[in-house]
């Protein structure tokens, strides 16, 4: 622009020195002054207006990195709320539900719902819900693998954006309709890559899911996966706990209430348990007997038969049971 103005403005004025000036070289002497100024002020213009436009690319991206780091710590902010919320696997069920009170109030949502896959593998189960009703929760207890928008889910196994879900011909519960929810989105719910149910979250009002916000939630589905598979591997530990604690108390009762003499020693011989009827038929106390070793039982021949019928189960050799000791 100054460039232009400047050959403008010497277009006019030489064509007027040579026309009508006696003095010629004074008069290019002011015209060569005139656009050195001009020319170093144009040049000092054009670096001033080049530096401002670097300085605003600057500023625009600096906005942009701490805008990115900004959505990198929300992000951060909400899975490490989840990871604290889902490593209780002793209780997974209260994990689930305050999980989903914190996805409401970090996103700025009103609702969540989680759906987990019952066994035979046909049907979700609702297993926590936050901001629906009662009657929308009695309406979708179970939902069929494929049926409406959930279980769309479930089978393909792919996020879904729902951008009105009152209008959507594929939503198959009338009391789903009343809930008046607008935008929704729903992630599967996977374990070692296998689904094993949903996670719907959604408004009611319009609402655009960024990529960044899809793929927020869907790690979030991958990490409630792994919580609920490490839920029902600790409540199958529990019960075979207890079954293992159940038959070692009917053993020690089967063992304890004996008529037969029954005593359990280690490789050395000493005396570890024994029951009763042992206890009388050596003529000692339960305490006596078990602080001996079989040796102080045996004779030398009952000993060595003894010793002989360790080494050959240890050798896993074949020995005839049961076989008969004499005290």
């Amino acid at each position: 622009g100054g460039v232009v103005c400047l050959v403008i403005v010497l277009g006019i004025m030489l064509p007027y020195i040579f026309i009508s000036s006696a003095n010629r070289t004074n008069e290019i002497l002011d015209v060569i002054g005139v656009t050195m100024v001009a020319m170093l002020v144009n040049g000092w213009v054009w670096n001033f207006q080049r530096g401002r436009k670097k300085r605003l690319l600057t500023i625009e991206k600096m906005e942009k990195t701490q805008q990115k780091l900004a959505g990198d710590e929300w992000r951060l902010k909400i899975l490490n709320n989840i990871f604290h919320s889902l490593s209780r696997v002793s209780d997974i069920q209260q994990s689930l539900d305050q999980l989903l009170a914190q996805i409401v109030q970090l996103m700025n949502l009103e609702m969540a719902l989680i759906f987990i896959i019952n066994k035979s593998g046909d049907e979700l189960e609702l297993r926590a819900y936050q901001g629906v009703t009662d009657e929308f929760v009695n309406g979708v207890k179970s939902v069929k693998v494929g049926e409406g928008l959930n279980g769309i889910v479930a089978k393909t196994g792919e996020p879904l954006v729902v951008k009105n879900t009152s209008t959507d011909p594929r939503l198959a519960r009338e009391v789903a309709i009343k809930e008046k929810l607008v935008a929704q989105l729903i992630v599967p719910v996977k374990s070692r890559d296998k689904v094993i149910g949903t996670l719907a979250v959604g408004v009611r009002s319009q609402r655009p899911f960024t990529p960044e916000e899809i793929e927020l939630m869907t790690t979030i589905g991958n990490e409630i996966g792994v919580a609920i598979e490490n839920g029902w591997l600790y409540e199958e530990q529990k019960r075979l706990t207890e079954q293992l604690r159940q038959s070692e108390r009917n053993y020690r009762e089967v063992f304890e209430k004996a008529q037969d003499a029954i005593w359990i020693h280690d490789m050395g011989g000493n005396i570890l348990t024994a029951n009763a009827a042992a206890a009388r038929m050596v003529g000692y106390t339960m305490s006596e007997t078990t602080q001996n070793n079989v040796r102080v039982f045996l004779n030398e021949e009952s000993y060595n038969k003894a010793k002989e019928v360790r080494q050959k189960l240890l050798r896993g050799e074949y020995f005839p049971q049961p076989y008969e000791q004499k005290l």
